[in-house]
């Protein structure tokens, strides 16, 4: 359900809604939001919003059993094979956030406009695995000692930031985006203040070029550089640091008629290939490598 209301017309808008969902897992969950966008100026917008949002749960956070790895025997194991698994839980609780975000809109000239937004975000009941007690089982066979990781609504915390961009079309042939944000995450366990996930502060800045010299030629460039970060997922490979890394895309189009396009692009041509997330806990995180690649789009 939503609705919009015309609190000052031509100047002022405000927009709620609320949506109800219904899940086999947690029942009935509501998420409610509202907008306001105010308008001083044809050229110049100011906007805010506040909103929450939950995630459902999947089937195996509550009913699975995942055999993550193995540990060889040690005089600290009783010279038994450890076995560590996640288990999932019924009495899980759907992760929840709340949104807060405040913008600002700008139309400079015919050819530059500003972007700017700031938001923070209230993360509560976020997954999170505890460690059980031991036990010894027998089945499959050898015996081996189980350590159980069990799935709990045991974290929270909050995210904070913002971004910056510009777009200026220095002719009718070219333009230029040139974007900034700011992260700072600071989500932990609830029983002792351990970070979770990621830690920390992140900065990314980016610059596209897009070029047209003919009607039916493009030229695209689009830089980016990341600042490093820790995360604290655990993978099979060890612990994870993602480094810096600079980034470069180029992408040469050529329409040959007006519904054919041919183009080339090469993909993150400054490096072999570099870490930018870790996908999941307990496996094998993947670099993104170098690559070039062509394409063929008919339209009809």
């Amino acid at each position: 359900m939503q609705d919009q209301l015309e609190l000052i017309p031509g100047r002022l808008r405000l927009t709620g809604g609320v949506k109800f969902e219904h899940n086999d897992f947690t029942g009935w969950e509501w998420q409610p939001s509202v907008r306001a966008l105010w308008t001083p100026h044809p050229d110049h917008r100011l906007w805010a919003a506040a909103s929450r949002a939950v995630r459902t749960l999947s089937r195996g956070e509550q009913d699975a059993r995942i055999n993550a790895f193995t540990a060889p025997p040690s005089p600290f194991t009783g010279n038994l094979p450890v076995l560590v698994s996640l288990f999932g839980s019924r009495q899980l609780d759907p992760e929840e956030l709340i949104a807060y975000e405040i913008g600002y809109r700008a139309r400079l000239s015919e050819r530059f406009s500003v972007d700017a937004t700031l938001f923070h975000y209230d993360y509560d009941r976020i997954l999170n695995g505890i460690p059980g007690t031991p036990v010894l089982e027998t089945e499959p066979w050898p015996p081996h000692l189980l350590l159980p990781i069990n799935f709990n609504n045991a974290a929270s915390g909050a995210k904070s930031g913002f971004e910056l961009a510009a777009d200026w079309r220095p002719s009718r042939q070219w333009r230029l985006r040139l974007a900034y944000s700011y992260l700072d995450s600071d989500l932990n366990r609830d029983d002792n203040g351990d970070p979770v996930y990621t830690d920390g502060s992140r900065q990314q800045v980016s610059l596209f070029s897009s070029w047209n010299p003919r009607e039916d030629l493009d030229v695209d460039l689009w830089w980016r550089y990341v600042d490093g970060n820790e995360t604290n997922l655990v993978s099979l490979s060890g612990p994870n640091k993602i480094d810096p890394y600079s980034s470069l895309d180029l992408r040469l189009a050529w329409r040959p008629r007006e519904d054919l396009e041919l183009s080339l692009v090469g993909a993150n041509l400054l490096d072999d290939g570099h870490l930018e997330f870790v996908q999941e806990a307990y496996g094998f995180p993947v670099e993104v490598e170098r690559s070039i690649h062509g394409q063929v789009k008919w339209s009809f």
